[in-house]
């Protein structure tokens, strides 16, 4: 599983949602006009399988709409 990344523009620490404190990671994110960028590292047996399937999943928690997501290699394209 991925894990969150540190990066310099970050602006806000979110934590994890109470009673959860010990399976979720607090997540960087940085707060631009609406929208939140975090930042996320793959382990290299990860990336192994990125390579050999072409694919990433996204999971966003919520049960009764998909808010819009993007999901790049690029930060340019992000901040």
């Amino acid at each position: 599983m991925a894990v969150p990344a540190e990066f310099p523009e970050a602006n806000l620490v979110l934590g994890p949602p109470e009673g959860c404190e010990d399976s979720v990671l607090p997540l960087q994110v940085r707060r631009l006009d609406g929208c939140l960028v975090s930042c996320w590292r793959f382990s290299p047996e990860e990336l192994a399988e990125i390579a050999r399937t072409g694919l990433v999943w996204l999971s966003v928690w919520g049960s009764q709409t998909q808010p819009p997501v993007l999901v790049t290699a690029k930060k340019e394209e992000v901040i």
